[in-house]
């Protein structure tokens, strides 16, 4: 006995048993496909268990249960008009994840990547505190991925206008952060477009949050992440998260929890592990930094922009 599959392939029933039905809700096509555990029994086929999975109806994403992250020890505090900085520990059973944010209004702040030179041997900057500095930055962390041998980034990178390395239309990294005529937005690869408008951009992946739902990024192994954050409007998010995996991040800054502290439409992950880096100035007192263990091609910071300061 055969049928066509969701994928329009022809199955044997006797091989794979999956029965699928197409049903017609008004303005939403739904497909069913209800995957049945089959018993011998005499002439037939017994069912004896099947499991229904609405595909459709739902967008793709991590499952309800790895959003139930809930954040504990919470420390806000302002830095200046349009920047906080926030600390707090996300838990979820016995897991925990140490996280620390730079929560700034882009109208407030611009955003610079900074290239730290191709020999990293001799960088420019010895470190993302002195970078940030020299830049005069109020925040900051590591940027984009790099190949340590060849002395370039992976992807396409703007800084100040200037293109390093070339941009990749097919590559993994599937996200854009741009500066484009001031304008600050995270942008997926497939509606990039590169021209001179552009002056300031880091190319990444993979996507944590995508129009407000968390993305299922592959990948068991638990590391130092950084991120940036957006809630679609003029909140922004420099992010670094201490121990955890792609996926565990992505239910984090989807949790109902997080978005009380700052709601999240769009994230993507930055270069992580070593080059894990955070710098925040501190008010009265000692900057924040989360310091990077490693020499790193380039970062971001955020400076107040000159004719609001």
């Amino acid at each position: 006995m055969g049928f066509l599959s969701s994928d329009n392939r022809v199955c044997d029933l006797s091989e794979n048993p999956v029965l699928v039905a197409v049903v017609f809700i008004p303005e939403k096509l739904i497909m069913l496909e209800v995957k049945a555990c089959v018993c011998q029994s005499f002439r037939g086929l017994l069912i004896g268990a099947a499991v229904v999975c609405i595909q459709g109806l739902f967008p793709q994403g991590i499952e309800a249960r790895d959003l139930s992250w809930k954040l504990k020890n919470v420390s806000r505090q302002p830095i200046e008009k349009g920047l906080d900085q926030v600390q707090f520990t996300s838990r979820k059973n016995d897991t925990q994840v140490r996280l620390a944010l730079a929560c700034f209004r882009a109208p407030d702040f611009e955003l610079i990547v900074i290239d730290n030179g191709r020999d990293l041997s001799r960088p420019r900057y010895a470190s993302l505190a002195r970078a940030l500095m020299d830049q005069g930055c109020v925040a900051g962390m590591n940027g984009s991925f790099f190949s340590r041998e060849e002395g370039k980034p992976k992807g396409l990178v703007v800084a100040d206008g200037k293109l390093i390395n070339s941009f990749d239309p097919h590559a993994l990294l599937d996200a854009c952060l741009v500066v484009r005529e001031g304008k600050l937005s995270l942008v997926p690869i497939d509606t990039f477009r590169l021209d001179e408008k552009v002056t300031q951009l880091l190319q990444s992946n993979p996507w944590l949050v995508h129009k407000g739902v968390a993305a299922s990024p592959e990948g068991e192994r638990r590391s130092l992440r950084t991120f940036v954050a957006t809630d679609g409007e003029s909140g922004w998010i420099l992010g670094h998260a201490r121990h955890c995996t792609l996926r565990e991040l992505a239910g984090i800054l989807a949790s109902e929890d997080f978005q009380k502290i700052h709601p999240v439409q769009d994230a993507i992950n930055l270069d992580g592990g070593s080059s894990s880096g955070l710098w925040i100035r501190g008010v009265g007192s000692s900057p924040l930094y989360w310091k990077e263990s490693t020499t790193v091609l380039n970062f971001i910071g955020i400076r107040r922009i000159p004719e609001l300061k």
